[in-house]
């Protein structure tokens, strides 16, 4: 890593404002891995897939649950609903919906909340 300019602590690599140089003793106990070894790590950690954290807004998160109450898939009728304050298009408004059935913890509370009232109702 020092071979590359790549220091594990900033501390030890400077002292009194000059840098040490590059023949002085490392103060690791393990050899320094070669660089090639070095950038294949660094490109595998780099493959690794993302975990990718979903997020939806309150308010959109109601705006999405009234259009779904209201129109069930009618994207073309949301469009037009008096409460698509941003004036979104049916593409727009379906992209958010899906985005919402993406999100486990909302769309399986808003099943949740769906399965409750049918219970309700068939209660009655």
């Amino acid at each position: 890593m020092e071979s590359m300019g790549l220091s594990f602590d900033s501390n030890k690599s400077v002292s009194k404002g000059r840098f040490n140089k590059a023949g002085s003793t490392s103060h690791h106990a393990e050899p320094l891995p070669d660089k090639k070894a070095v950038r294949k790590e660094l490109e595998y950690k780099a493959s690794l897939p993302e975990n990718v954290k979903l997020r939806l807004s309150e308010p959109d998160t109601q705006y999405v649950i009234y259009m779904m109450e209201n129109y069930g898939e009618d994207y073309k009728a949301m469009a037009r609903d008096k409460k698509n304050y941003y004036q979104d298009t049916p593409k727009q408004i379906r992209k958010k919906i899906l985005k919402f059935q993406k999100i486990p913890e909302l769309f399986d509370a808003y099943k949740l909340m769906k399965e409750q009232e049918m219970n309700v109702i068939d209660a009655s």
